[in-house]
């Protein structure tokens, strides 16, 4: 954890142990200094980042002090109970419309889960793409045939090492991105008309590369701190034939939740088991915001069930579509269908990622990505702690950038979705995570933007047009 981010820590604890009130002046910048053994202006930033979240507020010629919305805590939104019926996953022109607003300046890009390129080591990957351009000019433009750049593949394996996971340099197939890792998983282990299990809510583009290849999908009810409830998926599993389970376990899109180890390795267990084969989307990880990254389920993985899936994405350059996975058992088929259906991953991608991964910026980039994703959603739930109807709940995830919000029962998420756009403002209604159509009254937000981007105002708006809709006007 960074200096500023302890201080931060130590004033929050201040306030939620009553130690502060709303009101009560927080410690001068050199009394905190003195105390904490840091600097005046390491205390400085960590103010300016409590008062970015609402937490504190500056007084000219006074300094900070606590606000009166330190203290909100909204509910997280509960478990939902769902029809453990598999059932045919609908899809509609909604889906396109979210990723075309993704790209257009004129929208407050609060819908797709895209980060801001203002928090991606842009200029060390540039830097390593010219290096690589520069040195290997001809390898550059040559084919990096299947199972792709070896020096990339080792960078992978390095670092689920560090995740106490063991993965071997030739387990490893690059991918165009996680969502074709996770087609090619899916097309080895399932035939059209095959029942998958899927975390209740899920990610919408899963349940859409289901419908594509002719899947049935059976949603697992999912706790918003703990994610999948196992007991319910063993009972699914009892009188559903599943033949594959799909989880995001760590920093969940749309939840936020991260799963704990011990179920982790539940999971892994009970699907051994079976040899139904799980495949993890692992895409959020290294985007904690504590001191230690949560594991993948592969680290419990004994016998080669488990397909993990992985990208740089969300946390380098979503442009590169550089991915992996790692099939387990079934790597064979894996990597036979990649050679069929998408004969070569871009070379220069590869070698690029690999150099920036290599020279251990990533490492230090990733510091402060996750400081300002940690400042950024907190800032967005203190937002709608102030705006939102009082009955509105929102999740609290301890990584990644997405918050899912339960609105007041009689409001409508795509009501919302369609009211918002009007005034330029782009959510992500909550039906298009459900394959049985439920959160209706749910919507996701995207933090992964500053507060250049994405304004108060934003959310005032947002708080104004759902009262506006809970009065059904």
């Amino acid at each position: 954890m960074l200096r500023h981010e302890q201080v931060s820590e130590t004033i929050a604890h201040m306030i939620t142990s009553g130690a502060l009130s709303p009101g009560d002046k927080v410690p001068s910048l050199r009394k905190m200094s003195q105390d904490a053994g840091v600097s005046i202006s390491t205390v400085s930033q960590a103010y300016i980042n409590l008062e970015h979240q609402g937490v504190l507020e500056a007084r000219p010629q006074s300094g900070f002090y606590v606000t009166e919305h330190a203290v909100d805590t909204p509910q997280a939104p509960e478990m939902k109970t769902t029809a453990a019926e598999p059932c045919c996953i609908p899809f509609r022109d909604l889906y396109n419309t979210i990723f075309s607003l993704a790209g257009r300046s004129d929208i407050v890009p609060l819908g797709a889960a895209v980060p801001s390129t203002s928090l991606l080591p842009v200029k060390g990957l540039l830097r390593a793409t010219r290096r690589i351009m520069t040195e290997e000019p001809e390898r550059v433009v040559s084919y990096a045939f299947p199972p792709g750049v070896r020096e990339l593949r080792e960078q992978i394996a390095l670092a689920y090492t560090r995740m106490n996971t063991k993965v071997d340099v030739d387990q490893i197939i690059i991918t165009t991105g996680a969502t074709e890792a996770l087609a090619l998983g899916l097309q080895t282990v399932t035939r059209p008309g095959d029942v998958v299990a899927v975390e209740s809510p899920t990610y919408f583009s899963v349940l859409k590369l289901m419908q594509q290849l002719g899947l049935m999908a059976v949603e697992v009810p999912t706790d918003p701190e703990t994610g999948m409830d196992l007991d319910a998926l063993d009972q699914i599993m009892e009188t559903s034939d599943v033949k594959a389970v799909i989880t995001v376990p760590n920093f969940q899109n749309p939840l936020g939740f991260t799963m704990p180890d011990e179920n982790k390795q539940r999971l892994v267990e009970m699907l051994t088991a079976r040899s139904v084969p799980l495949l993890e989307d692992d895409i959020y990880g290294d985007l904690h915001f504590g001191d230690r990254r949560p594991s993948p389920c592969k680290r419990f993985d004994t016998k080669g069930i488990v397909i993990s899936c992985g990208c740089y994405s969300k946390n380098i350059a979503p442009g590169y579509r550089v991915g992996w996975v790692v099939p387990g058992r079934y790597y064979k088929e894996v990597l036979e269908r990649k050679q069929a259906f998408n004969s070569a991953t871009p070379t220069l991608t590869q070698l690029a990622v690999a150099e920036f991964l290599k020279s251990g910026e990533y490492e230090r980039s990733l510091k402060r990505i996750r400081a300002a994703l940690k400042r950024e959603v907190g800032w967005v739930r203190h937002m709608i702690c102030q705006h939102f109807p009082s009955e509105t709940k929102v999740t609290n995830p301890a990584g990644g950038f997405i918050l899912w919000v339960e609105l007041p029962s009689n409001v409508s998420g795509r009501d919302l979705f369609d009211e918002a756009l009007k005034k330029n403002i782009s959510v992500t209604p909550g039906v298009l995570f459900s394959s049985l159509r439920h959160y209706r009254n749910c919507i996701r937000i995207n933090c992964g933007y500053d507060q250049d981007t994405v304004k108060e105002d934003t959310f005032i708006t947002l708080g104004k047009l759902i009262k506006k809709l809970a009065l059904g006007k």
